[in-house]
């Protein structure tokens, strides 16, 4: 005890400790702050860590061209919309047929049993091999950088199930996409592709992910060769490529294609042309699927520009805080709401950040985030304060 006292009545030592609870406590705000504000784009990089600590370039390189395999389309598709470019175009031809030829190396079917379960599974290891997990609006640059996502995943897959023999299905949810299979019996079975770092996992409809709705043009599984599927595509890589002017034709095409409508009520939205027609298709696919956010927003976006303020929040009401993005966050300003004005030059800056990694921010985790970050630098502000003026206790004798 004697030491102690001693300790605590040299100056320096004091000093000293003082210093260290102040970078202490500072650091410790950091790692809160950053591991409650940014899960997502931590989560992807360490998937690219993962990858990039493992793989092992091939010998070989083979950039030849398929017409029937269905990610050889996309990326031809996403060359010809300028979303990719030469060289872009010739690295993802690569990486996928370097997938596809080892998977045929390591993966066997043959129809008895569990044997597509197997293949599939078999499939997605590979494909975790070769393309780590990143979410991106286009499959083409993904498949060039060694990245892929949910609808690029599962195009890889019935790549290499058709070459196997083993028809599968594209399954839209709302915000994901997944593959389908029929067993013996010719019943639909499902497999989920993105799963621990895109080496899959079983399919589970109670998962969060699977949002339900009673909307057709989800959960219905469609046919490897369907032309519904490439329109879709085409209309989700809208906003990347700027061909929104083809979405009216689509749309034509596929009346009752909602996520071809959702892209095109986007486009409206950004060049402020939604029309009463469109407010009317809006409230009847609102009767059948509540989960599109882009649906609330375009509502939205008629009721300001009809000065229809009330109607206008109500309707932005509707959108859940994990949906609600930049376009959302917009429409939040444009609205007056005092937490999306007075957090604004905040939310900048954060979004930028998550964007530069590959993520869409939403205000689900932001505004979970700064109350808790908030609170914290107050008591920091009380703690930093009284270590600061604290007597030394030298000065009480």
């Amino acid at each position: 005890m004697k030491i102690l006292v001693a300790l605590r009545r040299t100056p320096w030592i004091y000093k000293l400790c003082q210093f260290v609870l102040i970078i202490y406590s500072l650091s410790c705000s950091g790692i809160i702050i950053y591991k409650q504000a940014f899960p997502a784009s931590r989560a992807l990089d360490v998937n690219t860590r993962e990858f990039y600590n493992k793989y092992q370039p091939p010998s070989g390189r083979d950039t030849t061209f398929t017409p029937s395999l269905i990610s050889h389309r996309i990326i031809a598709m996403d060359a010809d919309d300028g979303i990719i470019g030469a060289v872009a175009t010739s690295d993802a031809l690569a990486n996928v047929n370097n997938y596809l030829s080892d998977v045929t190396s390591r993966c066997h079917y043959a129809p008895r049993g569990k044997a597509a379960s197997e293949f599939l599974n078999c499939a997605n290891g590979v494909l975790h091999d070769h393309f780590y997990y990143h979410s991106a609006d286009d499959a083409g640059r993904g498949y060039a950088d060694h990245n892929s996502d949910c609808d690029a995943n599962v195009f890889l897959l019935m790549d290499a199930a058709k070459e196997a023999g083993l028809p599968t299905y594209i399954v839209y949810a709302p915000g994901h996409a997944f593959i389908a299979w029929k067993d013996d019996h010719g019943s639909f079975r499902y497999h989920e592709t993105t799963g621990e770092n895109n080496k899959g996992r079983p399919f589970d409809f109670r998962d969060r992910l699977y949002k339900k709705t009673m909307d057709r043009t989800y959960y219905s599984p469609r046919a490897y060769d369907d032309p519904e599927v490439f329109a879709t595509y085409r209309a989700l890589t809208s906003s990347v490529s700027g061909r929104g002017g083809e979405l009216a034709s689509l749309l034509k095409r596929y009346p009752d294609n909602t996520l071809i409508l959702s892209a095109s009520l986007r486009w409206k939205r950004q060049h402020g042309t939604i029309s009463p027609d469109d407010v009317e298709r809006i409230e009847s696919t609102l009767i059948t699927d509540v989960t599109d956010s882009g649906l609330y927003l375009s509502l939205t976006d008629v009721y300001l520009r009809a000065g229809l303020r009330e109607r206008a929040r109500e309707a932005f009401d509707h959108v859940p805080a994990r949906d609600c993005d930049d376009e959302c966050y917009g429409y939040g300003i444009r609205l007056g709401i005092a937490k999306f004005r007075l957090m604004n030059p905040i939310w900048k800056p954060y979004s930028a950040y998550m964007s530069d990694h590959g993520v869409s921010a939403n205000t689900w985790t932001f505004w979970g985030v700064w109350p808790k970050l908030l609170t914290l630098l107050v008591v920091l502000a009380f703690i930093i304060h009284w270590v600061l003026t604290a007597k030394n206790p030298e000065q009480e004798y």
